[in-house]
């Protein structure tokens, strides 16, 4: 598949095939195309964990839902963390470089949102290598809602920005892919 194909066939996997597992080489492959990812400076902020036992990660967001629930509004939690219980692994990404954002407070806001957009350009080619490996993936932000206990959890001094879960599709029927009109997202002077 020619990445053209792969950037306009990409879903959102929300329903992953139980018990099928992904393997070591092919999670290893994903990551490396995700660290391929241009950075700004080539600073490289992500740092990855790799979950194979998703239980405690799931505990946690069930929890955080039954917090929540009757005082903010809990978005997608709940249904996000469902979906993710069949998936084989969940990829934690993290920012690194939180210990470097040491200068004036201008400064280290555009240092922190040119690492964050790094770590997105990193997750995209994740993304994109799911799809042309004919593997599912979800990238996940419904994390942000326990991210202190998450971070508690697994003992990460890294800010957690976001998890993508992988696994084998349970389905490859899709509705019909979503798109803003190109008139109204584009602007030419």
């Amino acid at each position: 598949m020619d990445l053209q194909e792969c950037i306009v066939k990409r879903r959102s996997t929300r329903n992953f095939s139980k018990g099928k597992v992904i393997n070591k080489d092919t999670i290893e492959t994903i990551i490396q195309a995700g660290m391929n990812a241009p950075s700004a400076k080539n600073r490289q902020p992500w740092k990855f964990l790799v979950l194979s036992d998703k239980s405690k990660l799931i505990k946690i967001l069930y929890e955080k839902y039954d917090e929540i629930k009757e005082t903010k509004d809990p978005g997608s939690l709940y249904t996000t963390t469902k979906c993710i219980e069949n998936c084989s692994h969940i990829i934690l990404v993290f920012n690194n470089q939180l210990s470097t954002y040491y200068h004036d407070r201008e400064f280290r806001r555009h240092r922190w949102l040119a690492d964050v957009q790094s770590i997105g350009a990193c997750i995209e080619n994740m993304l994109l290598t799911c799809e042309a490996l004919g593997i599912g993936a979800l990238w996940v932000c419904d994390v942000f809602y326990a991210d202190r206990e998450i971070v508690t959890e697994y003992n990460r001094t890294d800010e957690l920005i976001a998890a993508i879960a992988i696994g084998e599709k349970a389905s490859t029927k899709y509705s019909k892919k979503y798109l803003v009109e190109f008139g109204q997202a584009v602007e030419w002077l």
